[in-house]
């Protein structure tokens, strides 16, 4: 069970949240997806998305894809006056139970292989690196592909 140390409530996303998750998407990821990406996502392409309110104002989300060898997290991102509360942690955590209904054992995703952070963030929590892809974001930076089973999540 994962705590933070803030009050959090984790929902599905509403149409109202899209301007926060833009908004904390821009600020905080090195490789932020644009709005037309965001309004077309859908549960019919197995893609899904969880938001983490403080207060009732979104602080943080997680994307995610069903895959048929498990869960693959597209983005997570963390507004940041609201890091190192462990949000990130909880939206981890709540995606896993997601998986787990969907008979999904693994969680996989990519980091840049210059983001330290992300990947010490991942690591504490039982990811592992599984492979490294060259050129990945197309500006020469290497992806690091991380993974780990559901059931080892710290």
């Amino acid at each position: 069970m994962c705590r933070t140390d803030i009050s959090i409530q984790i929902a599905a996303p509403t149409e109202e949240d899209e301007g926060s998750i833009l908004a904390i998407n821009n600020q905080s990821l090195t490789a932020p997806f644009t709005a037309k990406w965001y309004k077309e996502l859908s549960p019919d392409d197995d893609n899904y998305a969880l938001v983490a309110k403080h207060n009732g104002r979104v602080v943080a989300f997680i994307i995610y894809k069903l895959r048929p060898e498990g869960g693959y997290v597209s983005y997570l991102a963390v507004k940041g006056s609201h890091r190192g509360l462990g949000i990130g942690s909880l939206l981890i955590a709540e995606t896993a139970k997601a998986l787990l209904v969907q008979g999904k054992e693994f969680m996989r995703l990519h980091v840049s292989s210059n983001d330290k952070g992300a990947q010490s963030f991942y690591a504490a929590r039982g990811f592992e690196e599984a492979a490294r892809l060259n050129n990945f974001y197309g500006n020469g930076t290497t992806a690091v592909l991380l993974k780990v089973k559901i059931q080892d999540l710290k």
